[in-house]
């Protein structure tokens, strides 16, 4: 409740982010001169009120010079995080909801519910604002999903696996906010984990193989910051777990405040089983 006090106090008074990179600059064009003039502005004029206001947020946001925020991380090669694709589909709204996602991110009760609404456990979806921002849990396969060194029988079966034998299990958890049917925002963890045939009918994980945590895209008026743990294995080496906090702050750091800390975490079993959630701290 406190969080929340100030952060409804913090966007009263100061309203929503602005871009200030000068008109037609690119950002080959940002010199430190201007980017010391970008910051100051930020600071004073933290207010987005147009469709076209919020793409040049966007486009400032994404410049090397003053991207002090989070659009992807930069281990997410090859996901469709592209801005251009992002303002492809943004555009491509019928204009006035393109103007109602600008209102609804001057909402601070609407930002308060983007931090806090996905809070539930397994495959769900939830929505609010009458259907317009959608929060869903979604697991996925990576490669390895499960694969392994098993034996194969001449009629095709498998046999079980003999001792010293190993396979490999992988999943992908994500959390995404969607608004109009565009995901917004995208936070995913990768784990993967080879197991060993120990004894007879008997495994355990021996190994982590994957885990990282990304920001797949971020084109909320907020930063998102990231604290990776450790995988940690259980003491019986049946699971493995992998959990990271996502800080949310709506304002640049040093000038602003934190919203609201979320952590997410994936578990999977030595029989490639996930378990996976998502709630506030």
């Amino acid at each position: 409740m406190k969080n929340t006090k100030k952060f409804v106090a913090g966007i009263l008074s100061l309203s929503f982010l602005l871009s200030a990179v000068p008109a037609g600059a690119s950002s080959a064009e940002v010199s430190p001169q201007d980017n010391q003039s970008i910051t100051s502005n930020y600071q004073q004029q933290l207010k987005v009120s147009t469709p076209e206001e919020y793409i040049a947020f966007l486009k400032a946001k994404n410049t090397p010079q003053v991207n002090t925020f989070s659009i992807a991380s930069t281990e997410a090669v090859g996901e469709n995080n592209d801005l251009a694709n992002f303002i492809g589909e943004y555009t491509s709204l019928p204009y006035d909801k393109q103007q109602k996602v600008v209102d609804y991110f001057n909402d601070p009760e609407f930002l308060n519910t983007l931090v806090s609404a996905q809070t539930f456990e397994g495959e769900e979806s939830k929505s609010f604002y009458g259907g317009d921002l959608v929060v869903t849990n979604k697991l996925v396969s990576i490669t390895p999903e499960s694969v392994g060194t098993l034996s194969v029988l001449p009629s095709g079966g498998f046999t079980t696996m003999a001792v010293g034998d190993t396979k490999e299990h992988g999943k992908a958890y994500e959390a995404i906010t969607t608004l109009f049917g565009i995901d917004f925002v995208k936070t995913r963890l990768e784990l993967s984990i080879q197991t060993k045939e120990v004894k007879t009918n008997a495994s355990q994980i021996t190994k982590v193989l994957t885990e990282r945590a990304l920001i797949v895209q971020n084109y909320s008026p907020g930063d998102i910051k990231k604290n990776q743990y450790a995988t940690v294995v259980n003491s019986a080496k049946t699971t493995a777990k992998l959990e990271t906090d996502w800080q949310w702050d709506f304002l640049w750091s040093g000038f602003g405040l934190t919203v609201g800390t979320k952590r997410q975490w994936l578990q999977l079993d030595k029989a490639g089983k996930a378990t996976y959630n998502t709630y506030n701290l």
